[in-house]
């Protein structure tokens, strides 16, 4: 039973998961009037459970700044990671003012928050790690840089993880309604800690922090333990993005409100700022650049990065050797992914190396021709397909850059060439079988050239035929299967499964999609947990 005690005067929707369908003191339970609640979208299941119910609190009277608050009819979503803390949290916003809906982080996908509209976010705290938080990370990443969000234990956590950094143990142990004095270095008018004493008393509940050697570079540290814990941080160039360790929600901590109070300031703040209205629409460039910009973001001093080839990983590329010669990145090392790369990087004095030297890169970035709604690619029109498929196998993660313009339904439904690199010796003997494999689905197969006419040569003295498909390819993992299983064919340029993100730049600014992985693998995961334990036990009973 979740109990709320908020001001009168204030309109309710609860939105939980799991309440008794029958709850005849329903009204005591939450500690409010009966004829202020507001029950909408029930729906049981035949387990006397009902299911989806809404909750949002808006109080009618508001008080001093927070008059605006209030008018906005824009909810606060608050992402519930299951756990008991997110309602003092929210009870806190609604004593504020605040219009918010509370959803489970498996209740909605990432664009069906975005569908919302809201003013701000708030990520709970939860059990577990990041990799347990439902939507959070993808969130993190794809509304963070646009919406102002909040990061409350986990919250901080996911925040921390998304740009890279890594979440361990506490070296000092599990630390469970705990005080401490927090110190921090953020007063000013549009910060957390705004009106905050320094140091302060917060009440803490986790056992995992973020781990100081692998703070990300885009992050600053802005409170902090004594001896040395992150205790809160902030994006340095999306300054809407932050988060807090403890609990601002605790009573153990002294200025708790303050600090959500605090944020609620910041959405105001950042809702004053009316955008300037371009004089121009972007060009296609000014899509890439942009788009380039966020991959950057990535990007952390001391990694071994591997750098894509074609327009838009040119504009990547140049802000990497941006940011080495202003000092902001150090100790970097890229493997390019063509010649003409390694020109470019080498010119801007970008320290390079092969995979012979650096089996094992930390990030690579790159463009692609075609991105379908499963994050797949058709890369390889810029005639770097095979050197661009080995570096980026060998990364740890993969960020491709595009403009709107490169998604497709599916892939090879842009009507333009999906790449296939081919020795030289018997080309066309390929061509026409690569041509007779796709017969069914209306493709043409035709060799490219260069400017003169002649043949074009890749930087490893191969031929590139290029496959022409009137729809979409049927099946892309069975034709990447099919082409490579030809002799004489190098490489295609199907990039299957490949992405870690794709960052899409359009008139609307620029969006981060991440695969839906997650999901999938940890029901893998569970299901030879569980074989296991009933192979050796011979029960189910675990």
């Amino acid at each position: 039973m979740v109990a709320l005690s908020l001001p009168q005067n204030s309109s309710v929707q609860l939105r939980t998961s799991l309440l008794p369908q029958k709850t005849p003191n329903l009204n005591r339970a939450l500690q409010l009037p009966l004829n202020d609640i507001t029950l909408r979208g029930m729906r049981s299941k035949g387990t006397r459970v009902v299911r989806r119910i809404c909750l949002a609190i808006s109080e009618k009277e508001s008080l001093g700044s927070m008059d605006a608050v209030a008018k906005n009819s824009s909810p606060i979503i608050v992402i519930d990671n299951y756990d008991s803390f997110t309602y003092n949290l929210c009870q806190y916003m609604g004593e504020l003012g605040c219009n918010f809906e509370v959803y489970r982080n498996d209740e909605l996908t990432v664009d069906e928050l975005r569908k919302k509209n809201p003013r701000g976010i708030l990520i709970s705290p939860g059990p577990g790690a990041p990799q347990d938080s439902g939507i959070s990370l993808q969130t993190v990443l794809e509304l963070g840089p646009e919406v102002p969000l909040f990061g409350v234990c986990m919250g901080l956590q996911c925040i921390g993880e998304a740009f890279g950094g890594k979440v361990v143990r506490s070296p000092y142990g599990v630390m469970h309604g705990k005080s401490s004095l927090v110190y921090h270095n953020e007063g000013g008018e549009d910060g957390l800690f705004a009106g905050i004493s320094n140091p302060f008393t917060v009440g803490r509940y986790h056992s995992l922090v973020i781990d100081r050697d692998t703070f990300p570079d885009v992050l600053e540290m802005t409170a902090w333990t004594e001896d040395g814990l992150v205790m809160a941080a902030r994006h340095k160039v999306h300054r809407h993005l932050l988060g807090v360790q403890f609990h601002p929600e605790s009573i153990i901590t002294t200025e708790g409100k303050t600090i959500v109070s605090n944020f609620i300031k910041l959405i105001e703040s950042k809702e004053a700022v009316s955008a300037p209205t371009p004089v121009q629409p972007l060009t296609q460039d000014d899509l890439k650049k942009l788009a380039a910009d966020k991959a950057v973001e990535y990007v952390s001093s001391g990694m071994v990065l591997g750098l894509g080839t074609g327009s838009t990983a040119a504009f990547v590329v140049d802000k990497i050797g941006q940011l080495l010669a202003s000092g902001q990145l150090t100790n970097i090392i890229g493997v390019p992914t063509s010649k003409r790369t390694q020109e470019q990087a080498a010119s801007l004095g970008i320290p390079l190396s092969i995979l012979d030297d650096h089996p094992k890169l930390d990030l690579a970035i790159d463009g692609a021709d075609e991105v379908d709604p499963d994050l797949n690619l058709v890369k390889g029109r810029g005639g770097a397909l095979l050197r661009e498929k080995m570096v980026e196998a060998a990364s740890d993660k993969f960020v491709v850059v595009v403009d709107d313009s490169k998604l497709v339904t599916g892939l090879g439904g842009s009507g333009l060439a999906m790449p296939v690199e081919v020795v030289q010796f018997c080309w066309k003997y390929n061509l026409v079988r690569l041509q007779e494999l796709f017969k069914s689905e209306g493709c043409d197969a035709k060799l490219r050239l260069d400017g003169d006419g002649k043949p074009y040569v890749t930087d490893n003295m191969n031929y590139i035929v290029d496959l022409y498909f009137k729809t979409p390819i049927k099946d892309a993992w069975s034709a990447g299967k099919e082409i490579s299983a030809f002799e004489g064919v190098v490489e295609h340029g199907l990039f299957l499964d490949m992405t870690t993100a794709v960052i899409i730049a359009g008139k609307d600014g620029v969006s981060v999609k991440s695969p839906l992985r997650s999901n999938q693998e940890w029901f893998v995961a569970s299901f030879y947990i569980l074989l296991s334990c009933w192979l050796v036990g011979g029960s189910w009973n675990v």
